[in-house]
């Protein structure tokens, strides 16, 4: 059954003067480890598996203000532009007229187009913030709270995020680690046909059936290790839509194999069984790498991936691979201190960026805080 959006009447009218109300949301990062199938007829159609991180975090302030006041950006000058234009989409929606926002804060962001999903957390971190203001009770204002995404109106499901935001065209992996964090397999779309046309990446997704969807909680002993090698590469934008046409004519005749494989990804994580997670998540990625293959000249995408490869695998990490186009590259240890060391055998050597990092259960959090 379709899930339609509603627009909520916004209830904070008037902002007393001296009351000063901030939301800030709170997410991490998207690790993706690849699609199984991106022939828009095909059933399934891009479905895949994907992890939520919780660093690099991000964390959007959206400050209650004077009605009817432009807000500020107090942001990364590189987000200043996609920033504003989140608003200006926002805005333009029925209701949203009119509502008290004097400032909008980011902190914290990973770069765009790196392979760690910040275009979607960024954007559904920010809408989340504005749709906390335009349904923000008084009392709200004068308590504070603290609660999920899920309790926002327009905001409480995959669907209606995915509605509300413009992201999550293609994987739904993103929308779906924002509300639910953690393990993710996103089961893709559900009836053969479901996306005859390009079309439906301009004209928005509104009124299709709720995305269907494996959320679980990651080991919290394991960690991520993340490198961050230079963008020589970067495929976004129209040249991916370009890219997703000239691979989408035929089903994948593997599907059913990389399918078969994450649900074995998920039932060792669920098992704890760390070795038979990175051995089955090695043969999904190696089958998602060739899938894209043409599109990238390889299983990765460029030479300084395929290096961080390499240098990943001769510290020890093992469940290698690169997310999304890269340049961002990951790898898994059982515990803390081998994720430690392994991070100061690659900083000795590299000049890249590298970090650890846990998941990110539970997705993630808005908070009102409010003085006066």
């Amino acid at each position: 059954m379709a899930t339609m959006r509603k627009h909520v009447k916004r209830q904070v009218l008037d902002v007393p003067a001296a009351t000063e109300a901030v939301v800030r949301v709170r997410t991490g990062s998207r690790l993706h480890f690849g699609l199984w199938e991106i022939c828009p007829r095909a059933a399934g159609a891009y479905g895949g598996l994907g992890l939520m991180t919780a660093h690099p975090s991000l964390e959007v302030m959206v400050a209650v203000g004077p009605r009817g006041s432009a807000p500020r950006f107090d942001c990364p000058t590189s987000l200043r532009v996609r920033c504003g234009d989140i608003f200006e989409r926002w805005l333009s929606e029925p209701g949203h007229e009119g509502v008290p926002v004097s400032q909008i804060t980011v902190r914290t962001a990973a770069t765009l187009h790196s392979g760690l999903g910040t275009g979607t957390q960024l954007t559904c971190a920010l809408v989340s913030g504005l749709q906390s203001v335009a349904t923000m009770a008084a009392e709200d204002l004068a308590a504070g709270r603290r609660t999920g995404p899920h309790n926002i109106p327009g905001c409480g499901s995959v669907r209606s995020l995915i509605d509300l935001t413009g992201r999550g065209k293609r994987s739904k992996i993103g929308c779906t680690g924002f509300l639910h964090g953690g393990l993710i397999l996103d089961h893709g779309d559900s009836t053969s046909g479901s996306r005859q046309s390009p079309a439906a990446e301009t004209v928005g997704l509104t009124g299709l059936a709720e995305p269907r969807f494996t959320a679980i909680r990651f080991p919290s002993v394991w960690r991520a290790v993340i490198i961050l090698p230079p963008n020589r590469r970067p495929i976004h934008g129209d040249v991916e839509r370009r890219l997703f046409r000239q691979l989408g004519h035929n089903p994948n005749p593997r599907r059913q194999v990389m399918q078969e494989l994450a649900e074995n990804i998920l039932e060792a994580a669920r098992n704890e069984d760390f070795p038979a997670f990175c051995q089955q998540l090695d043969d999904y990625m190696l089958l998602a790498g060739q899938l894209f293959s043409p599109m990238q000249g390889g299983i990765y995408n460029g030479p300084e991936v395929h290096a961080a490869v390499d240098a990943a695998r001769e510290v020890g990490l093992a469940g290698v691979g690169q997310s999304s186009w890269g340049p961002a590259v990951f790898g898994f240890t059982s515990d803390q201190s081998s994720a430690q060391e392994a991070v100061q055998r690659l900083a000795e050597t590299t000049q890249w960026r590298v970090f650890s990092t846990t998941a990110l259960d539970g997705g993630a959090t808005v908070e009102i805080e409010c003085s006066r």
